[in-house]
């Protein structure tokens, strides 16, 4: 609006300051200081030209992951060809390595938070399938408390539950010699199908994302089909098992065993089935729950009424507490139920 007068109006400038841009903002005129706002503060006709105050960080980001390195930045208003506006990236060689990513139990520290494997059991909980008591409970891993979660369907004896990456729950159901599926969240199990070998006393995950089994018959080692429950013999322990459990340590990719026999731990060779250091425990296991705990490094290993901590390298035994009310013959870190 342009008004005349021969005194200056309240509210106006003369015509040689009239060329504000933006009449609504008093930072915005002829003048002003250019900031990284996605405005044209000095109105110049550019927005956020070169020299614009406030400009963001850019990390040189080698990969392409959407985290760079801080110790090589640029400053600019916008976003830079090879740079991203995340910074601590601990590999910008590896697009898989970044404050991101899931950290998988490989050893290594994929999101860089100078923790490894501290994400591996994240959103899980150690648990049991009690299919004597006919419930799936929850253990506390620091009192060993137990806690029911559902009620199970009737029909199996199960001694032993594995669960895979994608949070999927198999067990043994020792009745039959058949691997089931499980839902310890709902209670749901259904037949597989028939293993083919011995009485198997231990299943686990292990080294390259198979299913291995623990044959108590002719004290092998087997790998189990997940998708029709078929057993296939690796090779023998060269020692004897009966009541059994197996757990396997992700972050040093070993697969752990124990047995009431003896009262031992040892580990097992996943190529040949072999057993090897082999060490004594204070565990009296009447049944075996055997579980690796990435936190401490320690595994936890169960009687059926009670609950240690057993150090793999030597034996060493830690009490941590009985467990009340359930059968623990079998431990699962297992994804948290919705």
């Amino acid at each position: 609006m342009v008004t005349s007068a021969c005194t200056q109006p309240s509210g106006y400038v003369s015509l040689a300051d009239a060329t504000d841009c933006n009449d609504f903002a008093v930072g915005d005129h002829p003048g002003a200081d250019e900031y990284c706002d996605g405005v044209d503060n000095d109105c110049d006709g550019d927005v956020d030209e070169e020299g614009a105050l406030d400009p963001a960080t850019w990390y040189l980001d080698v990969d392409g992951d959407g985290y760079g390195v801080d110790t090589d930045t640029l400053e600019g208003c916008d976003a830079i060809s090879g740079y991203a506006a995340e910074p601590y990236d601990c590999d910008d060689s590896d697009a898989t390595f970044n404050p991101g990513a899931d950290d998988f139990c490989d050893g290594q520290d994929q999101d860089c938070d100078g923790i490894v494997d501290d994400d591996h059991h994240a959103g899980k909980f150690l648990l049991t399938v009690d299919t004597n008591h006919g419930y799936s409970y929850a253990i506390d891993s620091t009192t060993a408390g137990s806690t029911a979660v559902a009620a199970l369907d009737t029909g199996y004896g199960i001694n032993s539950v594995a669960v895979d990456d994608a949070g999927v729950g198999y067990g043994n159901d020792y009745l039959t010699s058949t691997l089931v599926s499980v839902d310890a969240c709902t209670g749901s199990i259904s037949n597989i199908g028939s293993m083919g070998v011995g009485n198997t006393c231990g299943i686990s995950f292990g080294p390259g994302g198979l299913l291995y089994g623990l044959d108590t018959t002719s004290d092998q080692l087997v790998e189990l089909d997940p998708s029709t429950g078929a057993g296939t013999v690796i090779g023998p322990l060269g020692t004897s098992v009966s009541n059994c459990g197996m757990a396997y340590d992700c972050t040093n990719d070993l697969l752990y065993a124990a047995t009431s026999t003896g009262n031992t731990i040892f580990k097992i060779d996943p190529g040949t089935g072999a057993a090897y250091d082999v060490v004594s425990t204070a565990v009296a296991f009447a049944s075996v729950g055997l579980e690796h705990d990435p936190a401490t490094g320690l595994l936890y290993a169960s009687t059926g009424t009670e609950l240690y901590h057993v150090d793999p390298s030597d034996g060493a035994t830690t009490f941590i507490g009985p467990v009340g009310g359930t059968n623990a013959d079998d431990l699962v870190h297992y994804p948290e139920c919705e």
